[in-house]
């Protein structure tokens, strides 16, 4: 038994095609509230992989980057890491102060 599986209270910083709803609901199953946040010192590159590109992140000090946060539950989370089985997910402090996860490619 899995307690607190279903409790929404993961946050994550999404950017790439996953800001988009449909891509979301098909990663996840459903598209959870978001609100509109900023990831400082990061810019978003693409990169070639095997003939398919992929939105990655790289440090750059003058820019931000702005996406959005969505809370998810650990479920949706151990899914969205299947779905993003080429990143890996690390914590990054946003511009609200909010500490969420966030996927680079690994």
């Amino acid at each position: 038994m899995r307690l607190f599986s279903s409790s929404p209270d993961t946050p994550v910083f999404l950017y790439g095609t996953l800001v988009h709803p449909d891509v979301l609901e098909r990663a996840i199953g459903r598209v959870p509230p978001f609100t509109i946040d900023e990831m400082s010192g990061v810019k978003i590159t693409t990169v070639e992989i095997d003939g398919e590109s992929y939105p990655n992140l790289i440090e750059d000090s003058e820019r931000s980057l702005e996406g959005i946060r969505v809370a998810i539950t650990c479920d949706e989370l151990k899914t969205l890491d299947r779905y993003e089985a080429r990143y890996q997910r690390i914590r990054r402090v946003l511009t609200s102060g909010i500490s969420a996860w966030v996927y680079v490619l690994a």
